[in-house]
């Protein structure tokens, strides 16, 4: 038996080449999809979806398949812990699957017709810098190609995305106007309570961008300490 090492590398080598839909189409015919992710033996990709593969950069090509059989085969509006046994059998390790738990929360995000500017910064947050749109531009290119039914709401999440990234509102905890040491000084216990205090204030301080003043917070934990603590 291949190991999950093995196959990964394998993958990665067929994905590299000019026209991977080749290889990937092989897998299926062959019947050795089914050693390397089960699930998409018997899937059938439309050839848009091969084209769209073949023109996607190296990096994004494995995370288009994968994303393109959740999106055909699930709802965005699912929690993500329905499609456990599937991310699982779909990635090569957690950190993959943790990778990959992530754009799909973006996408989530994303596919509101609406997002609030709260929303986005919470998806920023989970990526964990500022670049999202810079990080996802060709995988967003790629997506609207193949849905362009859903172009209008990931386009205003996009315009989200620039307009947040071209302020200078926090989205980080590190960008909180306040730290774990200046809570344990006004009595929050210590231990996972700072954490979540920390947390709790940072989401209210993506709602309204100006209470991320040191004594505003310090005022907030004060006055609702049962709330935020």
């Amino acid at each position: 038996k291949l190991s999950r090492e093995r196959i990964r590398d394998e993958t990665v080598k067929t994905l590299l080449a000019p026209s991977p839909s080749r290889g990937v189409k092989a897998w299926q015919s062959e019947n050795l999809m089914r050693w390397i992710f089960p699930s998409l033996q018997a899937f059938r990709f439309s050839p848009e979806v091969w084209k769209e593969l073949d023109r996607t950069p190296a990096p994004f090509r494995l995370v288009l398949l994968r994303t393109i059989f959740l999106l055909e085969t699930s709802s965005l509006k699912a929690p993500f812990s329905d499609w456990d046994d599937e991310l699982r059998a779909l990635c090569f390790s957690n950190q993959d699957r943790a990778e990959q738990i992530k754009l799909l929360t973006l996408l989530a995000t994303a596919t509101n017709s609406d997002p609030t500017i709260a929303e986005v910064k919470k998806a920023m947050f989970h990526w964990g810098q500022r670049a999202l749109k810079a990080d996802m531009a060709q995988l967003w290119t790629s997506l609207k190609n193949l849905y362009p039914d859903q172009a209008d709401h990931w386009g205003t999440w996009e315009q989200s995305l620039d307009q947040i990234s071209a302020s200078d509102e926090p989205i980080f905890l590190k960008e909180l106007a306040i730290t774990g040491k200046e809570l344990l000084e006004l009595g929050v216990q210590p231990g996972p309570r700072v954490g979540l205090t920390l947390s709790k204030l940072l989401a209210l301080v993506w709602e309204k961008p100006q209470l991320n003043e040191n004594t505003i917070l310090r005022q907030l934990i004060q006055e609702r300490p049962e709330e935020l603590t």
